[in-house]
């Protein structure tokens, strides 16, 4: 009796078809993100988000005739997808739940305009199921190890996409406005107030998003580096999380309420990491829990962080969409730390 192998053997059409999905998504993405910086747009239905959206209905019908070929083949439909593609099966409903959540949240809060798109809660999470949907084609060349340039090419498309992703949702720290075209207005063509106000607001947003994202990279970074290199005791996590930010806090804490509210949220963030630990043991060998404490330690500080401001600040001025995007942005931040660290886990391995 034959025996099949676990999953089916890697596809260059597969990859070929993923990579251009995954053109044809970003494409709309950054077409999509220019309109809404240039445009007043007002409905969710636009030519824009069709194209976004056509482009991933393109990409789950390839993924979904692959799967049905492979099902009848014999193998089980959570094998029925190549090596390099499992993480489909839980990436392509959330990306499609993003999808649903995007519209459920326009319905409710409007349309986002300027740097507000950038971080909308909803477009993180669809930021992060292309993320991993279109990563697929560079796992699988790992795999084929493809001795070609055009062997080549889907990998490097699907790196583009992935990168294109990250840029995206960072655009606003891309350029270095050095040009002589970005040189700031003269001082009459504002009131001295006016100018001053746009500049201060502008700025202030960008360096608060870059704090979530920089700080997310330093502790998740460190954390990942903990787990992966020692067999930590129930507890470390937790004071290894409260120690990470207590100096700082201690030492640019302006009164004792703010010492407070970072001392507080490090401590949920790190209760959570424990719960990781004691419920699915996050190690070299397992790296699922790797990712759930990328994703779910820092989004668990951000939100203590702003729920906490509420009695000890009474809140913050981030809007709605600003708020609950920073805290989705250091989601995205500490399970792409993650990703780099399994991948390198499983270089190492098979080494």
């Amino acid at each position: 009796m034959t025996t099949l192998r676990d999953r089916p053997a890697p596809s260059l059409l597969l990859d070929w078809l993923v990579a251009i999905a995954g053109i044809w998504v970003i494409a709309g993405l950054y077409v999509d993100g220019r309109a809404h910086l240039t445009e007043p747009l007002e409905t969710f239905f636009t030519p824009w988000h069709a194209l976004v959206y056509s482009g991933g209905a393109f990409a789950a019908l390839v993924f979904a005739i692959t799967s049905f070929r492979n099902v009848r083949q014999g193998y089980p439909f959570l094998c029925s997808l190549p090596e390099g593609y499992q993480q489909i099966l839980v990436a392509a409903p959330v990306g499609v739940l993003g999808g649903v959540l995007d519209l459920l949240w326009h319905l409710r809060f409007g349309l986002e305009q300027g740097i507000d798109t950038l971080v909308s809660p909803t477009h993180m999470i669809l930021i992060g199921a292309i993320f991993f949907v279109f990563a697929g084609p560079v796992r699988s060349a790992i795999i084929r190890k493809p001795a070609t340039l055009v062997g080549q090419l889907p990998a490097l498309l699907g790196m583009a996409v992935v990168t294109g992703t990250i840029l995206f949702v960072t655009q606003f720290d891309f350029y270095n406005e050095s040009l002589l075209k970005d040189a700031p207005a003269s001082p009459g063509a504002f009131s001295e107030d006016q100018l001053t106000l746009l500049v201060i607001a502008f700025y202030k947003h960008i360096f608060g998003s870059l704090v979530v994202i920089w700080q997310t990279l330093i502790l998740i970074a460190s954390t990942l580096y903990l787990v992966v290199n020692l067999r930590l005791r129930a507890g470390a996590l937790l004071i290894f999380v409260l120690l990470e930010k207590l100096l700082i806090s201690m030492s640019f804490a302006r009164t004792p309420s703010e010492l407070i509210l970072v001392t507080l949220a490090s401590a949920i963030a790190g209760f959570v990491a424990e719960v990781i630990a004691a419920r699915w043991n996050p190690c070299p060998e397992r790296p699922g829990p790797l990712r759930l404490l990328g994703l779910f330690v820092p989004m668990a500080f951000y939100g203590a962080y702003y729920a906490l401001a509420v009695p000890l600040f009474g809140g913050t001025w981030w809007d709605t969409t600003f708020l609950f995007g920073a805290i989705a942005y250091s989601g995205l931040a500490g399970l792409s730390i993650a990703q780099l660290y399994v991948s390198t886990l499983r270089v190492r391995t098979a080494a």
